[in-house]
């Protein structure tokens, strides 16, 4: 089901991109990212180590200057959280959304990431960030939540884009 909402999403994008876009087709290209966060216990009370993989196939159109005006990415993430007191593990995946970016004179100013962005079990307890959301991208990076759709602990906790604020929503799984 989630790639049947990616592939739709794409094709939507690819769609409403508008004339520009149309007149060149999309650069595509393949990202790995390894951005792990980590804290000394401030956000839980015990240290937290969200290793974060991402693994990203995105499509870019540019205007007649070169500029960006839209980036559709389609992110699988295979993450961990872990209480690094106790060695607590637990497993972050699968993770699979697509993020719709906005641009305007080269500057993301707008997204909309939809699907699950946070998939964690433990038997007892499950956290899940899922759904769609949209955020203004300030010029700063900054995101400002301006609507949702399904549950987002996480992306509600990210305080703007500070990823590192994100880890006081694992304390409950993690404790």
């Amino acid at each position: 089901m989630t790639l049947r909402i990616a592939v739709l999403a794409l094709a939507i994008a690819a769609l409403a991109a508008g004339p520009a876009a149309a007149a060149s087709p999309p650069v595509h290209d393949q990202v790995e990212i390894h951005n792990p966060q980590r804290d000394n216990g401030e956000h839980c009370g015990f240290p937290v180590l969200w290793d974060i993989h991402i693994s990203a196939d995105r499509y870019r159109w540019y205007d007649d200057q070169g500029r960006i005006i839209r980036q559709v990415s389609h992110i699988r993430e295979d993450n961990t959280v872990q209480n690094l007191e106790t060695g607590k593990t637990l497993r972050d995946g699968p993770v699979n959304f697509v993020r719709v970016t906005r641009f305007e004179n080269g500057v993301a100013v707008r997204a909309t990431d939809t699907g699950v962005m946070v998939n964690i079990r433990d038997g007892r307890d499950r956290l899940l960030d899922a759904g769609s959301i949209s955020y203004r991208v300030h010029p700063d990076g900054r995101w400002e939540i301006f609507g949702g759709v399904g549950p987002h602990p996480v992306y509600r906790a990210l305080d703007g884009n500070q990823f590192i604020a994100a880890l006081g929503a694992f304390c409950g799984v993690l404790d």
